[in-house]
């Protein structure tokens, strides 16, 4: 496996850490992996990644076109950014809030890349709390047969 890093600097860099990416031999492609920031929940690292088939000269420079490109990308989304202080204490929400307003968010986001005022959504890497599955309790047979009624046939 061949691992190849390259760092890029410039303008809108956070913090002394650049735009780090990566370009590396997986199977017959290149993989092209650019760090696009900490995710604020996990703290982890988050990567944008693209595969460029081939291993060839062209495709190595069609990886450093890739790898210029998400990096341009990641500096767009990282200048977007704005600071924002509430002046009150927030109350946690409902998982089932959370998602709502997820969709509204992410959705709007959408439609600013569909007319280039943005780059990317921010709100693809959002994670979103999953939905509890539904845990039904029906009836026992017993408590369901007291709700027919004689007179009518039907369920009450």
């Amino acid at each position: 496996m061949h691992f190849t890093p390259t760092v890029a600097t410039g303008a809108g860099r956070t913090a002394g850490r650049g735009t780090a990416g990566s370009v590396r031999v997986r199977g017959g492609s290149l993989q092209v992996r650019v760090l696009a920031g900490v995710d604020p929940v996990t703290r982890r690292d988050r990567y944008l990644s693209e595969t460029v088939k081939g291993t060839d000269r062209p495709a190595r420079r069609e990886a450093e076109k890739v790898m210029a490109r998400l990096q341009a990308e990641v500096d767009g989304q990282r200048s977007a950014q704005r600071s924002v202080t509430f002046g009150y204490t927030l109350e946690p929400m409902a998982a089932s809030t959370v998602r709502q307003v997820h969709a509204v968010i992410s959705g709007a986001l959408s439609a600013a890349v569909r007319w280039d005022w943005i780059a990317a959504n921010p709100a693809r890497g959002a994670p979103r709390p999953r939905q509890t599955p539904p845990q039904p309790d029906p009836p026992s047979p017993a408590d369901g047969a007291f709700a027919t009624d004689d007179d009518w046939g039907t369920l009450v």
